[in-house]
């Protein structure tokens, strides 16, 4: 979709991706498999970001948004995932369903429906601010979710904190900062270069 980076912009991400990766190390559940799988989440909504820019911009916003785009890759998810669900996880749905009792299945049920409205939702707003901006800064507003999830964690459950949280949310807040200037720099160096050629056109 043409969009490009500084090599400003690009040195702001590293403190960034740092800081989220040193705060999540202090995770008491942290792994060697939980990091590749989270890797591998970020890897496939990168890529999910940059798709839905291509299409959009293939398409055109008159013909598909971002909300309308959503629903469409939504959809295809369910068509795709929901055989794999079934095949892998069957048998223990099953077994649960024949395990609990019907008033914790009514209850974990509530919960499934609300946990899968509230994600929903998360993407969704996801999808419409990726027609705002482009999808390196989608991407670091998204590291920022995670460093805000650490942040909520110690103020609402009095999760303590140690060396490597204080350290990573520093760095991602640095980064944060130094990635907004460079983009307004950016910005200016690009709004000069276009100003220059319309007035040597003229």
């Amino acid at each position: 979709s043409n969009e490009s980076a500084s090599m400003p912009v690009l040195l702001s991400l590293l403190p960034i991706v740092g800081g989220v990766g040193i705060s999540s190390m202090a995770e008491a559940s942290a792994s060697a498999i939980g990091l590749a799988f989270a890797l591998g989440s970020n890897v496939c909504f990168s890529a999910r970001s940059i798709a839905a820019k291509l299409v959009g911009a293939r398409m055109g916003a008159d013909r598909m948004d971002g909300a309308n785009l959503f629903v469409h890759v939504n959809r295809l998810g369910l068509l795709l995932l929901l055989p794999a669900v079934a095949l892998v996880e069957g048998a223990t749905i099953a077994q649960l369903a024949h395990t609990l009792s019907a008033e914790a299945l009514v209850k974990a049920a509530r919960l499934f429906a609300f946990n899968g409205t509230m994600y929903y939702i998360n993407n969704q707003m996801n999808f419409l601010v990726l027609e705002k901006v482009d999808t390196l800064t989608h991407g670091i507003i998204n590291c920022g979710r995670r460093v805000a999830n650490i942040i909520f964690a110690i103020a609402c459950f009095g999760n303590r904190v140690n060396m490597y949280n204080g350290t990573g949310i520093t760095l991602a807040l640095t980064g944060s900062f130094l990635y907004i200037r460079a983009k307004k720099a950016e910005a200016s160096v690009k709004a000069a270069a276009a100003a220059a050629k319309k007035a040597k056109a003229n």
